[in-house]
């Protein structure tokens, strides 16, 4: 998935609808392979590395980052926070996020600077509650953070 990621930000594709509903496995077993479906939202960012959406389009609110639904602003930044939502639905065993929670009141959360609790099911021991952190945080090098996780994943680290 991550590697997925990546390609699409060399492609210089924002994807902008990542979820694991959007997220294949290729066969199982040990040599499973994720694949990235459902381009419907993705847009092409070579001229400017960035997308601005107008208009009132129904939008994956648990998925995105602040600033793409209060400014309709995709980056590659976009997707590394629903990167980080995706790695929360895979631990939680594929509970919505912000389960219980309006869609509206989501975003209120997601701005007033509230994020996904790390799911009960995951063993503090291998909480992936540091790495979402960094995907979820406001810095400008989030896009940045991808590229060195996939390399430190393919080390594995």
């Amino acid at each position: 998935l991550l590697s997925g990621c990546e390609e699409l930000n060399r492609q210089k594709y924002i994807h902008r609808d990542l979820a694991a509903r959007n997220c294949l496995l290729t066969e199982k077993g040990p040599n499973r392979v994720v694949k990235i479906g459902d381009f419907g939202m993705a847009r092409d960012i070579y001229e400017n590395n960035y997308y601005r959406k107008g208009g009132r389009a129904k939008l994956p609110v648990r998925w995105m980052p602040p600033e793409a639904f209060l400014d309709g602003l995709f980056t590659a930044k976009t997707d590394v926070w629903s990167f980080g939502v995706v790695l929360w639905e895979i631990s939680s065993f594929g509970m919505l996020p912000y389960f219980g929670v309006d869609n509206f009141d989501v975003m209120g959360l997601v701005t007033s600077g509230g994020r996904l609790d790390p799911p009960n099911s995951v063993p503090y021991e291998v909480s992936i509650l540091p790495f979402l952190l960094i995907l979820f945080s406001k810095s400008c090098i989030r896009k940045l953070i991808l590229t060195k996780k996939v390399a430190r994943t393919n080390a594995g680290i």
